[in-house]
């Protein structure tokens, strides 16, 4: 397991994940597991699950000649085939993918189980609050634990998540193997609504 969540809004979208990596007997294997990445200016990707498959994802993309325009529609048409021509599996990933297109901010999540690729994609067209996914839980219910740590603050910000899913870290990793401290993030903004510079509404 680890601890991944997409959060998104109107304004924003922001991805954070844990870098732990364990086996399934819950033994460490890596502590520097990137689990979010930057596709390019306008996508950013969120994973969890068997990190060869999500690896070989990711580099799929980046190889693209036109991996620089991807957005998350054009994605979930590419990982689709990709994956369908590639892999014969039935392990489970869950992969996130969020975008500005048409200027709204868009969030595509990707559950592969089985060898099927099953799609949910949302769109933030007038939510002012902030929805949380996680496509990563950890071991010791760590959603429940980062939303009491981010109502403690009535703070509307980038900086506010990062900070509460730190907090959650801190805090969740003495009770939960599957998760250390680290975390890397990337967040896309809504330049005509929000100013990503001092990290608030305009």
């Amino acid at each position: 397991m680890s601890f991944v969540i997409f959060a998104g809004c109107k304004y924003f979208g922001i991805m954070l994940g844990d870098k732990r990596c364990i086996d399934p007997d819950n033994n460490i294997i890596d502590e520097n597991v990137t689990k979010v990445k930057k596709i390019n200016d306008n996508l950013i990707s969120c994973a969890a699950g068997s990190e060869p498959i999500i690896n070989s994802i990711w580099n799929y993309l980046y190889s693209l000649e036109n991996y620089r325009s991807l957005d998350c529609e054009s994605c979930l048409e590419l990982i689709t085939a990709y994956f369908n021509e590639t892999f014969d599996t039935h392990h489970e990933v869950s992969m996130g993918f969020s975008s500005i297109h048409n200027g709204i901010i868009e969030y595509t999540y990707l559950h592969i189980v089985n060898g099927t690729i099953n799609p949910s994609i949302y769109k933030y067209e007038t939510e002012d609050d902030i929805q949380f996914y996680f496509l990563a839980d950890g071991l010791t219910n760590l959603p429940a634990q980062f939303r009491t740590i981010f109502d403690q603050s009535k703070l509307f910000s980038l900086t506010n998540i990062k900070s509460s899913f730190y907090r959650t870290l801190k805090q969740g990793k003495q009770n939960d193997i599957s998760i250390n401290d680290g975390f890397d993030y990337q967040y896309i903004v809504r330049e005509d609504i929000y100013d990503g510079q001092h990290d608030r509404k305009k």
